[in-house]
């Protein structure tokens, strides 16, 4: 048989039949015709994927691609690496469309809204109501939920809880970068997080933002942020692969606007 694209000798890493290991793999009209150890015929295309993985597609679960974080490069960066599906992480929204309409490249891309005092609340303190009109105001513009900028800008513990609990009865989606205006973007942040989630779901923002050493030694903050998420199947994690974490930089009334900075 005469396949249309054949890839031998990679590194198959299927997640849906949770099949690893060395295999060729067939393409015939669009569609994966075989994975096998070995396939022989022939094809009109033919790749040596020796000493590369061979993937679906990966999903990012925390990218920017809005003006205000990642800008127009962010859609060309997610496919070099091999992104098909990803979800922004702060909005606006309305921009990451605009980008993705000019600039995007065939990705799969969601978004959800930041909760900033002063932007898109009116304080760190908003209300049940406040916060229930804005969710219900991204999900009708197109996004999944909100994004609560903890570390750089906090509110208050008593509407941290709020905002998550209000996503919830919504069904919106709710990340959290870890801090309120009681704690910072650290380890005692995280486990503040967690307990403000109160069960409710929660995508917890990069775990390694939370165990730099700066409250414990590094090794005791990542036992203690790994038992908290195993203890709590309600929050979802992930750990960003960048070696820097950057923050705008952004002076306010002549102090860093960023609590993280």
């Amino acid at each position: 048989m005469q396949y249309d694209l054949l890839i031998k000798n990679g590194y198959v890493v299927d997640y849906a039949s949770a099949r690893e290991g060395y295999f060729d793999v067939a393409v015939q009209n669009g569609m994966i015709a075989a994975v096998e150890s070995s396939i022989g015929g022939s094809a009109v295309r033919e790749l040596d994927a020796s000493g590369k993985l061979v993937l679906p597609g990966l999903v990012d679960s925390h990218v920017h691609a809005s003006a205000w974080l990642g800008g127009s490069y962010a859609h060309t960066m997610l496919v070099k690496a091999g992104v098909t599906s990803a979800l922004d992480m702060s909005g606006p929204g309305t921009s990451v469309l605009e980008l993705a309409r000019e600039y995007g490249t065939g990705l799969n891309l969601a978004t959800i809204e930041y909760v900033r005092p002063g932007h898109t609340v009116s304080s760190d303190d908003p209300s049940s109501a406040e916060l229930q009109q804005l969710i219900t105001k991204v999900q009708r513009q197109g996004s999944l939920g909100i994004k609560l900028l903890g570390g750089h800008y906090p509110l208050t513990v008593a509407a941290t809880a709020r905002a998550i609990r209000a996503a919830a009865e919504l069904g919106a989606y709710t990340a959290f970068h870890a801090g309120t205006a009681a704690h910072g973007s650290n380890i005692e942040g995280m486990l503040e997080a967690v307990e403000l989630a109160d069960g409710n779901p929660l995508h917890l923002a990069h775990i390694n933002a939370y165990c730099r050493g700066t409250v414990l030694p590094e090794a005791e903050e990542t036992e203690l942020a790994l038992k908290a998420l195993a203890a709590n199947p309600n929050i979802s994690c992930e750990s960003y692969l960048s070696p820097l974490n950057g923050t705008s930089a952004e002076i306010i009334d002549g102090l860093p606007g960023s609590m993280v900075t």
